[in-house]
């Protein structure tokens, strides 16, 4: 299990879920009049990360449900934040979708695990 974080805002990534990422490198295709389309070098796509994370009072998040809420707070914000999961630095990025599911919750309904899928997109600002 990794500790990460966006900003200031806390969270884990336990080996069972993980981080995924994709680059993309784009070109527009240039037709011509016979035979097959050019094709020309059109730039860089911003790199995106997907992580799935967890809030859960099992591993150091004393109040999943404030995490979580903190967490939401910086994705509304939308401003570019840091991005560190584990011992790896990723540098600043957005959240561009969030995805949650609440996996675990009290008798009184009140969350303890909540499994997130986010998609973080570079920001080169």
């Amino acid at each position: 299990m990794a500790i990460g974080s966006f900003g200031d805002v806390s969270f884990e990534v336990p080996e069972t879920l993980g981080v995924s990422g994709e680059y993309g490198f784009p070109f527009a295709q240039i037709p011509k009049v016979s035979g097959y389309p050019a094709l020309q070098v059109v730039g860089e796509e911003l790199a995106t990360v997907q992580v799935r994370l967890r809030f859960s009072e099992n591993y150091n998040i004393p109040n999943p449900q404030a995490g979580f809420d903190n967490f939401l707070i910086a994705a509304s914000a939308r401003a570019p934040r840091q991005l560190n999961i584990g011992k790896q630095i990723y540098g600043l990025y957005v959240i561009e979708r969030l995805r949650w599911e609440v996996t675990e919750m009290t008798n009184q309904g009140d969350a303890l695990v909540i499994d997130c899928t986010v998609n973080f997109l570079q920001s080169k600002d």
